[in-house]
């Protein structure tokens, strides 16, 4: 078996070819052993699912940035190449979110034959949740765990909803139930620590979001977190050198650009705030970042007592 040993370590390094070749050769030596065919299985389907992995992380990126129809065919690639569920439920989602209901809808209540439903039900709630029909949501996840009590992804979820409802110590033990079944689920850690933070609890929340960071360092939703907590506690500049270095690491998000406008808004630099306002729109053209700009030009005007700014929104 010290060659089938071998071949588990490889494996566990990546190096599947390497795990192929010494899998092989436990085989001749050991024969109608199930779990070395089943091991052969799962390094080659590590091994295909590597040669994604970066189609997948540019989906993703897309994805985060909210670019959609760009993200759809990379899943739709990987998912032909993988045909791991995971994916699929990402395309339903673009489509969910581009407003496409009916056929995001119609993907997940029709999984591909063999895949686990339970999944396809937790992306349908979450939709449900984002909708804002959060007896709906919270109904399904309950049904669900009722299932599968060890779905670390249903008790975020119900985390995320007891938050909504400003029922913070529930919503804490959630995202504990969550972390405890998945220690390495960032999301929920990030929930917990906002749900501290709401609770009064700033000094264990921002212990929440620097594990966080140590977790999943690409992620921006921890410092973004420490830079909001930091910016409450009138920490101005500890709280942009926290939102500069997010935009460092990813250039297009924009709410850390309205954040540093606001920042510089309540400073009283009113030109430094146009500025990061107006790469905040370029960036994503919403409601928020528009009212953040007729916030500034007011006050420009106001300070100014001219005629008003010519310039476009």
């Amino acid at each position: 078996m010290l060659y089938y040993k071998i071949s588990l370590e490889e494996n566990e390094k990546n190096n599947h070819d390497s795990a192929l070749n010494w899998i092989s050769k436990a085989e001749k030596l050991t024969k109608d052993i199930p779990e070395i065919a089943e091991t052969r299985k799962t390094i080659q389907e590590n091994q295909k699912f590597e040669t994604v992995i970066p189609i997948i992380q540019k989906a993703n990126k897309f994805f985060d940035t909210r670019q959609y129809e760009k993200a759809i065919p990379l899943y739709q690639e990987a998912f032909q190449r993988t045909g791991k569920l995971t994916l699929y439920i990402k395309i339903a989602e673009c489509h969910l979110t581009l407003g496409n209901e009916e056929k995001g809808i119609s993907m997940l209540e029709n999984p591909p034959p063999g895949t686990r439903n339970l999944q396809t039900r937790e992306a349908i709630n979450a939709f449900l949740l984002r909708k804002g029909e959060i007896d709906k949501a919270e109904s399904g996840f309950k049904e669900i765990l009722a299932k599968k009590p060890d779905s670390y992804y249903s008790h975020y979820q119900m985390g995320i909803i007891h938050l909504q409802r400003k029922k913070y110590e529930a919503s804490i033990d959630s995202f504990d139930r969550s972390l405890l079944l998945n220690t390495d689920f960032v999301a929920a850690r990030i929930g917990k620590g906002i749900s501290m933070y709401h609770s009064g609890n700033k000094k264990l929340a921002k212990e929440e979001f620097e594990t966080a960071m140590q977790q999943d360092s690409a992620n921006e939703l921890a410092p973004y977190n420490i830079g909001i907590i930091l910016f409450n506690d009138n920490l101005y500049n500890e709280a942009i050198a926290i939102f500069k270095e997010i935009i460092q690491k990813n250039p297009e998000f924009s709410d850390a650009h309205y954040q540093i406008s606001y920042i510089y808004y309540k400073r009283g630099d009113l030109e430094q705030a146009e500025k990061e306002i107006r790469k905040a729109l370029d960036l994503e053209r919403n409601e928020k970042n528009l009212f953040g700009l007729i916030r500034i030009l007011s006050e420009q005007k106001r300070k100014s007592q001219t005629l008003p700014s010519k310039k476009k929104f």
